[in-house]
């Protein structure tokens, strides 16, 4: 009876986790021994089993803490679960054409599994120094917005480790709201991009809970990392492709893939694009006498001026050289076009660049316009239309905006 009490105690401690061997009673009958022997070479293969997986499982997800209510066995079966649900959606992710589905399913998992109400998902681009918020569930979003032009003011991107609210003081400089509780990670995506994932936590119990959580939670942004560097650098390599090394704007081979869609909804819609074809003016006098540093930041200086004076829908482009072309789309008329175009000539010429040691530069552009379809049935012949209006600005003195018309070709020799 002894023994038998002896194994029924040893067997409630080991449904606990707690794997005791028993200490056999004096006296015992052979077959008895045998039998304990047995049991506690049973209790010592599962200790040894259990601590294997344990250990395993969490090195494997980065745990290191276990709760004390939990038995080894029931958060074995609880990692087992969590990473049978990782492997989903890594396969998931894999799948995803976009960085932004990425992003919507890693915070769907932060929301729907882990229960989580209040956190935003921040891209951090050290190079560029800028910070954008990318996902935000809730409406709770304490960060700094100083931070968002300066992303060394975020503790978390600037020394790659998690910030968490304590008593009596505050880790993060930026979090000054006294009625809840913040929990920051963050994950290097490459040398330039910072993932940054700030919670937020109604009591502390929840904070806890995410703690409790958090080995599981890193897991799953760890595997949603390599897949988003992946679309970064895809989208990269696109834009590479689409755009001037110098100035960012779109370039020719975009003109082309952009016009061969384009065309065909301005003609089924039946409205109009002006195309501004525009020069700078003696641009190699600034090469020769500056040299070609300055002659790329005055081109760099234009291209800006571009930008901030035409539409969102709009398009410019660098053609080549000093040369650039701007899409006007769903235009009015042949003076709306003019406006702009005027607008842009009088912002390049008011412009003072400076060089160096106080030296200012100011240059002027020239720019030829045509319509399309009023000028030409393609758009290739509206662009020599352009062109001929620019050839004939340059004759005319330059700084100036010439609008095609039919005479211009008969009256320019170009070849």
């Amino acid at each position: 009876m002894r023994l038998f009490e002896k194994i029924a105690d040893s067997i409630k401690e080991a449904i606990n986790g707690k794997f005791i061997s028993i200490e056999k009673p004096h006296n015992l009958p052979a077959d008895m021994s045998i039998l304990s022997n047995d049991f506690n070479l049973l209790l010592e293969s599962y200790k040894e089993t259990f601590t294997d997986i344990d250990k395993k499982l969490k090195y494997f997800i980065g745990q290191t803490t276990s709760k004390e209510s939990q038995t080894p066995l029931d958060e074995s079966k609880l990692i087992i679960t969590n990473l049978s649900n990782l492997y989903q959606f890594k396969k998931e992710i894999e799948q995803d054409q976009t960085k932004d589905e990425i992003y919507d399913r890693l915070a769907q998992v932060l929301k729907n599994q882990f229960h989580l109400k209040y956190f935003t998902i921040i891209e951090t681009n050290l190079k560029d120094e800028k910070r954008v918020i990318i996902k935000q569930v809730g409406n709770l979003n304490f960060c700094c917005t100083t931070s968002t032009g300066n992303p060394s003011l975020c503790r978390t991107a600037r020394t790659s480790n998690d910030v968490i609210s304590v008593d009596f003081h505050n880790s993060c400089p930026c979090f000054t709201n006294t009625n809840y509780y913040y929990y920051c990670t963050s994950i290097n995506i490459n040398k330039n991009i910072i993932i940054v994932i700030n919670f937020i936590l109604e009591t502390k119990d929840e904070l806890q809970k995410l703690k409790d959580n958090i080995p599981f939670i890193k897991s799953y942004i760890n595997e949603a990392a390599p897949s988003i560097e992946v679309k970064i650098l895809l989208k990269a390599l696109k834009d590479s492709a689409f755009r001037d090394g110098l100035t960012g704007l779109y370039n020719r081979k975009f003109l082309d893939e952009y016009i061969k869609k384009s065309i065909p909804q301005i003609t089924r819609d039946n409205k109009k694009l002006a195309v501004l074809m525009l020069d700078m003016d003696h641009f190699k006098a600034v090469n020769d006498e500056y040299g070609h540093d300055i002659g790329d930041m005055v081109l760099k200086e234009l291209a800006v001026i571009l930008l901030d004076n035409v539409r969102e829908s709009d398009l410019v482009v660098r053609f080549g050289g000093e040369e650039f072309i701007v899409i006007l789309n769903n235009i009015d008329s042949a003076e709306s076009a003019l406006s702009v175009a005027n607008k842009i000539r009088e912002q390049v010429s008011l412009n003072e660049i400076d060089i160096y040691a106080g030296t200012k530069l100011s240059k002027t552009i020239s720019i030829g316009l045509s319509i399309f379809p009023d000028d030409g049935k393609s758009f290739d012949s509206v662009c020599k239309n352009a062109d001929i209006a620019l050839y004939e600005a340059k004759n005319k003195g330059r700084d100036q905006v010439v609008l095609f018309n039919q005479t211009q070709v008969s009256s320019i020799d170009l070849f």
